[in-house]
């Protein structure tokens, strides 16, 4: 199963509860998850989340 297909069933509205719609935590989550893709073999999956957390790693820098 792709890990990263989890996180896209949450709804804002759980995201606000559990705090995981912070830009930073996103960012490092997402990173951690391609460093385990990786780990697997899984090359698509690695791009997937680096590329979500390239949108993090922007929302981060455009709040600064």
């Amino acid at each position: 199963p792709k890990t990263a297909a989890k996180f896209s069933n949450v709804t804002a509205n759980q995201q606000r509860q559990n705090g995981s719609g912070n830009a930073k935590r996103n960012y490092e989550r997402y990173v951690e998850l391609a460093r385990e893709a990786a780990v697997r073999g899984d090359d698509v999956e690695v791009q997937n989340c680096y590329q979500h957390a390239e949108h993090y790693f922007r929302t981060m820098n455009s709040r600064e």
